[in-house]
């Protein structure tokens, strides 16, 4: 499509007018001035995507499927319009930009088109793609070699199906489709943490204190679900602007390490990412050592860390076993060029929260009554009418 809208119908004064002499004079009579229109509409990504309104009063198909009057559905490549009923098909739809990888299988592209991709995990590609009827974005996850991850896959679906907080990602459905497993996520359109330290090298400490006040309120509630997250890092976070004074709103991803804890059980596996780990997941490694939620607690120390200097607490170790070594012993500096410009009780707050001895350090509970949270009972309030 060259322009960026097209009107169909058998008026004259339409783009595309349909005449006797394309159109049997029985079917003509049923079509309308103005059947439908089409609208080329330009979304995140550059992808243009093709809207399609059925302006007619005997029906617009797409694919023998009725659009009904005045609604709209987005065309996917080959789809096939047919006017005033199922079986009078008139046009079909190709895109010619379309890319020959099938990412969506084919009955998927029945409800959903790919807009971009949005990043690769541990376990896959993810991709922002819209419903076709509902306008809606998700973050659709695929696991390749779904037989082989399967305890992962339903771990993580597990978790996120009893968790309803406005700082965890939502989930929305999951497809099974032989090897492939397709997970529909919650969208954020912000990117995630690492992408907005990348951006500014590091945070000014009132927005650390906004995103970290969320952060704390999501891992808090895993808590007290019995759940340990057990791989919080910045690239888990996702955010996305709202609101009039485009504050950030937060929410945590990736469950597909998290463990559900009740009476019986010990936590014993050594997982997640190094720079990130508590000193107890690396005695896993080379003792029988039992580890409990506190690991999250050191993760959001190196978050905030992070944040806040824009330095990684372990960053001048030049392998991982140093870092290992560093890690058990809480051997981290903090660069009096970066954290003289920071407050007190920020500092406090992350000295508390990287204690090596797990019983030392701070709980999510206590994070929230923490002076830097507390001098201000307006942020507070702000915050929780945000997250409403």
């Amino acid at each position: 499509l060259k322009e960026e809208s097209y009107s169909v119908g058998r008026s004259p004064s339409c783009d595309i007018s349909l005449t006797s002499e394309e159109i049997k004079s029985t079917l003509l009579t049923r079509i309308s001035k103005v059947h439908f229109k089409l609208t080329r509409d330009t979304v995140e990504g550059g992808k243009q995507i093709i809207y399609l309104e059925d302006l007619s009063s005997n029906g617009t198909y797409i694919n023998g499927i009725k659009v009904g009057h005045n609604n709209k559905v987005i065309l996917t490549s080959s789809d096939e319009i047919s006017l005033a009923s199922p079986s009078y098909k008139v046009f079909i739809y190709l895109d010619t930009k379309r890319s020959a990888e099938q990412w969506l299988t084919q009955d998927l592209c029945t409800n959903f088109l790919v807009l971009k991709h949005l990043g690769t995990g541990g376990f896959g590609d993810v991709k922002l793609v819209i419903n076709k009827k509902t306008f809606h974005k998700y973050a659709m996850k695929k696991v390749e070699n779904a037989s082989e991850r399967e305890g992962v896959i339903f771990n993580e679906v597990n978790i996120l199906k009893r968790l309803k907080h406005p700082c965890i990602i939502h989930f929305e459905s999951i497809y099974e489709t032989g090897a492939a497993v397709y997970i529909a996520l919650e969208y954020m359109s912000g990117g995630n943490l690492m992408q907005r330290i990348n951006s500014k090298t590091r945070l000014p400490e009132n927005e650390c204190k906004m995103i970290f006040y969320q952060l704390t309120l999501g891992v808090k509630y895993l808590h007290e679900e019995g759940i340990v997250h057990r791989d919080l890092k910045p690239e888990n976070v996702l955010l996305e602007v709202r609101g009039k004074r485009n504050d950030t709103v937060v929410k945590i991803t990736d469950f597909g390490l998290s463990k559900i804890l009740h009476s019986m059980t010990n936590l014993r596996t050594a997982c997640g990412t190094l720079k990130y780990t508590a000193p107890e997941v690396i005695k896993v490694c080379a003792e029988k050592y039992i580890y409990t939620h506190k690991v999250d607690i050191w993760s959001l120390g190196v978050i905030l860390f992070l944040c806040l200097s824009g330095q990684h607490p372990f960053m001048s170790c030049a392998s991982a076993n140093e870092m290992a070594r560093a890690i058990l012993k809480g051997a981290y500096l903090m660069a009096p060029t970066k954290w003289q410009l920071i407050s007190l009780h920020a500092t406090h707050l992350v000295r508390q929260m990287l204690q090596v001895n797990p019983d030392d350090r701070i709980t999510s509970k206590d994070i929230m009554y923490h002076l830097w949270f507390q001098v201000n009972l307006e942020f507070i309030y702000f915050v929780k009418l945000l997250l409403k």
